[in-house]
This record gives structure tokens, C-alpha cells and sequence, in this order.
């Protein structure tokens, strides 16, 4: 009798291992999926990637709406703003204080610590440059667009570098990137989630390791 209490016992620990487990995996994504309702702000920020036409889509939705009045991509150095006929277009080369901003961009990615330009992975380094350019032309609030799982990430490392900053800082997803109610059965899907928490887990170990060395 006390053989099969013990192996009933187990079966149920293990069915509920099982179920906690499936739960986790079908809600990974949720956790991802962060967004803030978006504000007035100076500027709206493209986080770059493999979808970004969806991203510029959105972030043009947000200026045409009102919600900020230029465009900046910091993984790209590039600046666009609306003109008098509605046509979005780039003007970097056209204006003597942005391209001074784009110099010193350039600056930090070649004069940048060893340590960092190793691990500082694309969107670390894109949200640095980003607040840089926000303190070079006195913007103090910004939308920052990008995939919808690649909200939580972005989240986590904007606190992180705009720490203690007066800046205000808005996590906007692209309501043109579609995601999936099933992930796991889509390898795209599969690859982008597991590749996020990863980067999210290089993270926290990351400014763990610079808080403590």
C-alpha cells in the first residue's frame, strides 16, 4: 500500500512538473511583450533590426499622429523629420549641428572601451547612443519602436542607462510587426523568444558584473 502512495505521490509531482513547465513555455512570450501607452514626445527612436521597415512604419504613424516631431535610428546615425509636404526624409548631411552629433557618435564607437565594444551587444550600445544624442540637442522625452518581443529588453536596459536621468522614456511596440498566438509553431518565432531571453540573461549578468567589479 505504501509502494503505490510513494508512486502515486511522484506521478502527481511529476504531472505537476509537467504542467508548470507548458505553462512557462506557452507564456514566455507575455513577458516579452511590454508596452507603454504612448506620450507627447521630443523625438521617436528606431531600435534597429531585421523588421525595421515595420519599426519606421510606426514610428512615421507616431509623427504623423502628433506624438513627436523627428525621427532618429541610433544604430544607423540617422535623423529623419517631417517637411512641409509630409515627405519624410533623411537631413543629416544638412544640418551642421546634427552632423557634429553623428561625429561624436562615431567618436564613441571607436574610442569606446575595449570591454565594452565586446560585450555591449547592438541594442545596449544603440540605447547609449541614443541618450547621448538626447543630451547633445536637449531633447527630454522619446518613444523608442521596435518589435514586440524586443520590448521587455529594451525596457530593462532604458532603466538601466537612463538611471536617475530626468529624461522621460516611452517603450512603444510596431503595431506592423505581427507576433503569434501559437510561437511554437513557428521557428521564427521560436528562434526570436529563446534569443531574447537569453540577451536578457547576458543582461542582468553584465551589470551585475559591472555593479560588483
Amino acid at each position: 500500500m505504501k509502494t503505490l502512495q510513494r508512486k502515486y505521490k511522484k506521478y502527481l509531482i511529476f504531472l505537476f512538473a509537467v504542467i508548470v513547465v507548458a505553462g512557462v513555455v506557452y507564456f514566455a512570450p507575455d513577458y516579452l511583450l511590454y508596452a507603454d501607452v504612448p506620450q507627447g514626445s521630443d523625438a521617436v527612436m528606431i531600435l534597429d533590426g531585421s523588421d525595421y521597415i515595420n519599426r519606421r512604419k510606426e514610428a512615421v504613424f507616431l509623427v504623423k499622429n502628433g506624438y513627436a516631431k523627428f525621427i532618429f535610428t541610433p544604430g544607423r546615425t540617422r535623423f529623419l523629420t517631417k517637411t512641409a509636404d509630409g515627405i519624410y526624409s533623411y537631413t543629416g548631411n544638412d544640418i551642421d549641428e546634427i552632423n557634429a552629433i553623428l561625429e561624436e557618435i562615431k567618436a564613441f564607437r571607436t574610442d569606446a572601451p575595449k570591454k565594452n565594444q565586446n560585450i555591449l551587444e547592438q541594442t545596449h550600445t544603440a540605447l547609449i547612443i541614443a541618450k547621448q544624442v538626447m543630451e547633445r540637442v536637449n531633447i527630454s522625452s522619446a518613444i523608442f519602436v521596435s518589435n514586440p518581443y524586443h520590448m521587455r529588453r529594451i525596457k530593462l536596459i532604458a532603466d538601466n542607462v537612463f538611471e536617475d536621468s530626468v529624461f522621460k522614456i516611452y517603450c512603444v511596440p510596431s503595431r506592423y510587426s505581427k507576433i503569434s498566438t501559437f510561437w511554437l509553431l513557428h521557428i521564427k518565432d521560436i528562434k526570436w523568444i529563446i534569443s531574447e531571453y537569453i540577451k536578457i540573461a547576458w543582461f542582468r549578468v553584465y551589470t551585475f558584473l559591472d555593479l560588483t567589479g
